[in-house]
């Protein structure tokens, strides 16, 4: 139905006007009605801050010269339809407005005077671009998730993620670079919307203090806002390039794994200069976690893969080794027996085979059986020392130490504090022992070390084996590299029984290894 207000009661015409002016959430405004021109008669403070617009910039005005196509043809169809049905016209619309896209369910009624001519519209817009926003990252995060579940290539996630995003926000056009293994630059992940020759020319840009969003937000750990690429002096070596291809705006946050390592940047470009939204930031910083999980799953697959090309080339290594042992050692003895055999047998069969002459040569045939038995022995230890099963978890740490204190000259020294080894389950020795090996051999590749203690004792939680040496140190960012696959191996072998390795630079010198198993049910 249409407002009935006749011209002489020009005061309900300000009562109508009043009603802008509630102190409301919604958008009111009060349109004058010439013909087939609406100017803007009053707007309430809600329109102000959600269009972003100053009211010089409203009153007075002509809806042409203030609502933007393409919305606009839309607007003045559903104003002709309420004006010429005489009643309240609903719909939904989407604008461009200085303060970005805004997303509105908008509702006008006809004022018309007793003549039955519309003299006015007035109207109400409900702000819905956080809800449908909120309900748009909720629906691309379950996406991007299925996607990472589902097994897909981290392109395909990080593109359509990005996608998502941009549509979201339009007119912003996404980016994600991925942090190189050295920690000093970054590559092309995902931008599907920048210019391809844009994305070849930053491609391994190094990462700095001054290097444009992305660099400098991989540097700072946090998000960088530049509003205005043209005079930012974070984007000085990069300005001319963004110039270029019209990009005005750029906010960059870094992406972060789980242990707070820098993966690489998500960042959102602008033709036009301007900040973000507290709405914005929040969604960038969702994006960003939703990338790192991606990244890290990544990452993860692929160091399981090299894992296990590892450990097929380590047991193929094994086979290799055993088998030119036992050609080697083991064939080598057993053909001298088979001559010296030979040989008795054959002295024997024509009775020519004096005692004494027999007796040495069983004596020798003796001592080829007795290095026999001692190379079947060092290849069976190598595999698995028998004093770990036979004996027991101490006595099996106290044999690696003493070998290698022996073939390395490093005092290597083990407190133990094991009540009752015999106790602790085979998986258990196994871990405990296989990471104690691990531990000594990044020893002799790596530390420099001239001393090594070792501690392993029972706690209240479980089984503790700490291996700390004091040489160069490891470096930090060595810790987490997902290229270390010994350290991935020795990690993994402690998660399968529900433990941890936390590996620690001492201070002043030194690696710490620490290993925390549960108690096994």
């Amino acid at each position: 139905m249409s407002i009935e207000i006749t011209a002489e009661h020009e005061a309900a015409h300000d009562r109508l006007r009043a009603l802008v002016h509630l102190d409301v959430s919604d958008v009111i405004f009060y349109l004058r009605v010439r013909g087939d021109e609406y100017r803007f008669d009053e707007v309430n403070a809600a329109f102000l801050a959600t269009t972003g617009l100053r009211e010089d910039q409203v009153i007075g005005k002509r809806v042409d010269d203030v609502i933007p196509q393409p919305s606009l043809a839309l607007v003045r169809q559903k104003y002709a339809e309420a004006i010429r049905e005489g009643k309240t016209v609903r719909w939904d619309e989407i604008t461009d407005f200085p303060s970005g896209r805004r997303h509105g369910e908008v509702s006008v009624t006809p004022i018309v005077d007793k003549l039955g001519r519309c003299v006015s519209l007035i109207g109400t817009v409900r702000d819905v671009t956080e809800p449908r926003r909120l309900a748009g990252l909720l629906a691309a995060e379950q996406r991007a998730l299925a996607m990472i579940a589902a097994g897909a290539s981290l392109p395909d996630i990080l593109d359509a993620l990005v996608r998502d995003i941009e549509a979201l926000l339009e007119p912003a056009i996404g980016s994600i670079l991925l942090l190189t293994a050295d920690g000093l630059r970054l590559r092309h992940g995902a931008a599907p919307n920048l210019p391809e020759e844009y994305n070849r020319a930053i491609d391994g840009a190094l990462i700095g203090p001054a290097e444009g969003s992305c660099g400098t937000a991989a540097t700072r750990r946090e998000l960088v806002v530049v509003t205005d690429i043209a005079t930012d002096p974070l984007w000085t070596s990069y300005s001319h390039l963004a110039a270029r291809f019209g990009l005005r705006a750029c906010w960059s946050a870094p992406i972060l794994s789980a242990g707070g390592r820098v993966l690489g940047t998500f960042a959102l470009y602008y033709r036009e200069p301007r900040a973000p939204s507290d709405a914005e930031r929040d969604l960038i910083a969702r994006v960003s976690h939703v990338a790192g999980i991606a990244i890290e799953r990544h990452e993860l697959d692929e160091q399981l893969r090299e894992l296990a090309a590892r450990i097929d080339a380590a047991r193929e290594d094994e086979r290799t080794n055993i088998a030119r042992e036992i050609h080697d050692q083991l064939g080598q003895s057993l053909t001298l027996l088979k001559v010296d055999l030979a040989w008795i047998a054959r002295r024997a069969a024509a009775d020519t085979l004096p005692r004494e002459v027999l007796l040495e040569k069983l004596s020798g045939i003796g001592e080829v059986a007795d290095e026999l038995i001692r190379e079947v022995r060092r290849i069976a230890t190598a595999l698995r020392p028998p004093i770990l099963d036979d004996v027991g978890l101490d006595a099996a740490l106290a044999w690696q130490a003493e070998e290698f204190e022996r073939r390395t000259k490093i005092p290597c020294k083990v407190q133990s504090g094991l009540a009752d080894d015999a106790r602790i389950s085979r998986p258990v020795a196994t871990t405990v022992f296989r990471v104690f090996q691990e531990a000594l051999t990044n020893v002799i590749r790596h530390a420099h070390a001239t001393r090594v203690d070792v501690r392993c004792e029972e706690t209240s939680t479980g089984l503790l084996l700490m291996v700390c040496d004091d040489g160069v140190g490891i470096a930090p960012e060595k810790i987490l590299d997902p290229r270390s696959l010994g350290l991935l191996g020795m990690r993994e072998r402690a998660r399968r029984l529900g433990g941890t390795v936390t590996i620690e630079r001492r201070r002043p010198r030194g690696t710490a290894v620490t290993l925390e198993l549960p108690h096994q049910t």
